[in-house]
């Protein structure tokens, strides 16, 4: 039982290192808990209708060398298997550098954005798309 025990207090401590390198690598802050509960409610839809979870925004620009602001641009990721508001919040940000990245040559700094809410923008019959509102 011991060893069960160990191993299990490992598996803990090895997840909770890979959340301390992730927390703060979002531009998106959270204030509330109502997002979070929004987003696990339409996960569990998608998972019981077996639907895609697309998420997008295109209200969100960043700072280049120069001093200039990115222009606003469309981007989404599409999740297959959603595990939390947090991560594809991540993973937003992650694609949001990706596509600026391809447009501008360089990785921008990123700007914080305030989530305000989750709006449903389509349902499909393969897909739900939600966007995130924000403001800064």
């Amino acid at each position: 039982m011991k060893t069960l025990t160990n191993s299990l207090e490992q598996q803990i401590n090895d997840a909770f290192e890979l959340i301390d390198d992730t927390v703060y690598k979002s531009m998106y802050v959270r204030s509330e808990q109502y997002e979070s509960k929004q987003f696990c409610e339409i996960k569990k839809i998608c998972k019981k209708n077996n639907l895609l979870l697309e998420i997008s925004d295109s209200y969100v620009r960043g700072h280049l060398v120069d001093g200039k602001n990115t222009d606003f641009v469309d981007f989404s990721i599409i999740l297959a298997e959603p595990c939390c508001l947090d991560h594809a919040l991540q993973l937003l940000t992650e694609k949001f550098l990706e596509v600026t990245e391809e447009i501008y040559g360089e990785i921008p700094e990123t700007r914080t954005y305030y989530l305000e809410g989750l709006s449903i923008e389509s349902i499909s019959e393969d897909s739900i798309n939600i966007v995130v509102e924000t403001g800064t």
